[in-house]
């Protein structure tokens, strides 16, 4: 019978040599991203789950939602565990909110019965805008420790920022409040720098030229390595293919006047805007007679009640004296004649505002 071959067995020293020993919190150099990096990379859902649980257990939870929280499948606890540990193991951070909302929300979604009443009324809801700039402030935290190597020794670090935020998985979201938050330092030293601001030349006296010179093209790399995240993100993000609407659900809102017995005018269908270039309309209400025309030839949208895709300049419309008589000889108009016939009714002109209503007779569109 064959033998199994015998599993490899590797040391946790030699382990600890590749990938480093879990994250102590006595070590300076260790930040929350770091360690969250490790446990992501070291753990999975089975040991976040125990992680938790721990956790719960030292917070002194109740043996309730600890039998809850150990019935929910284990796919279901993400990073909660990993930051739970770090909490465990010394971090000074303040997360007991977060964690509290967490477990409510693997609460819920194992639809348990029970809640943690003591906080579920005042827990906080974040928002997504919320947790971007957390998560921006803790990236921004690790790059100023660069920063302050550079104010202590004046002598630029060895860091690469655009290497640094594609190992740490930096979004353009994030990076964009990098880039803002460093910004602001870099006019500051520019204004040192070209000798524009008495308070900040004074600030900045104990820096010789070079190394003013040297700190400004050190922040400017930060910011410019933001930019290329930016840019990157924009060309890697597959472009949204645009959703089709059909024609009669464009204009299934439109507002107008099917028809005028006063008048003895019927509108033609709203369907018929879409893709126009021209279109006449009438407000029976105040006789006043309108021409739209659209600002390109891929002619007039329709969104709502609004017609979109018009010239606000030459959209214009004039109020008739004796509507029957002009609406009979607009009736009988040739396109040619069309052309100029609002230029003929000598009246005042009013700009258009896009907007339909039910007063408004549909006349005629050209394409």
């Amino acid at each position: 019978m064959r033998e199994k071959p015998k599993k490899r067995i590797v040391s946790a020293s030699i382990e600890s040599v590749f990938i480093g020993e879990e994250p102590k919190w006595d070590n300076p150099r260790t930040t929350l991203i770091s360690a969250l990096n490790w446990y992501a990379n070291q753990n999975g859902p089975k040991e976040s789950k125990k992680y938790t649980l721990d956790h719960l257990k030292k917070e002194k939870y109740s043996k309730t939602i600890l039998e809850k929280v150990s019935s929910i499948d284990e796919i279901m606890f993400s990073n909660i565990g990993f930051v739970c540990r770090i909490i465990d193991r010394g971090a000074e951070i303040d997360k007991k909110d977060w964690i509290k909302e967490k477990i409510n929300a693997l609460l819920k979604s194992a639809e348990a019965p029970v809640k943690i009443s003591e906080f579920a009324k005042n827990a906080p809801t974040t928002s997504i805008q919320d947790r971007i700039f957390d998560q921006s402030s803790l990236y921004i935290a690790e790059i100023d420790g660069y920063v302050d190597e550079f104010i202590k020794t004046k002598v630029t670090p060895e860091f690469n920022p655009y290497d640094w935020m594609i190992n740490n998985l930096v979004k353009s979201v994030h990076a964009k409040q990098i880039q803002t938050h460093f910004s602001s330092m870099l006019d500051e030293l520019k204004l040192a720098y070209d000798k524009k601001d008495e308070d900040l030349v004074e600030g900045y006296s104990s820096y010789k030229k070079i190394e003013l010179k040297n700190f400004i093209k050190f922040l400017q790399t930060i910011i410019d390595d933001c930019t290329k995240i930016i840019d990157n993100s924009k060309l890697i993000k597959a472009p949204r293919k645009k959703k089709i609407v059909p024609v009669d659900k464009k204009v299934s809102k439109v507002q107008y006047k099917k028809e005028d017995i006063e008048y003895k005018l019927a509108s033609i269908s709203p369907t018929e805007i879409v893709g126009a270039t021209q279109l006449w309309v009438f407000n029976t209400k105040y006789k006043r007679l309108g021409l739209y025309k659209s600002v390109d030839d891929s002619g007039f949208s329709v969104k709502g009640t609004t017609i979109e895709g018009f010239d606000s300049v030459l959209s214009i419309q004039k109020t008739l004296r004796k509507p029957l008589e002009s609406l009979n000889d607009f009736k009988k108009a040739k396109k040619p004649e069309l052309k100029r016939f609002l230029s003929d009714i000598k009246c005042k002109e009013s700009p258009l505002n896009g907007r339909l209503n039910s007063d408004t007779i549909l006349l005629k569109v050209i394409k």
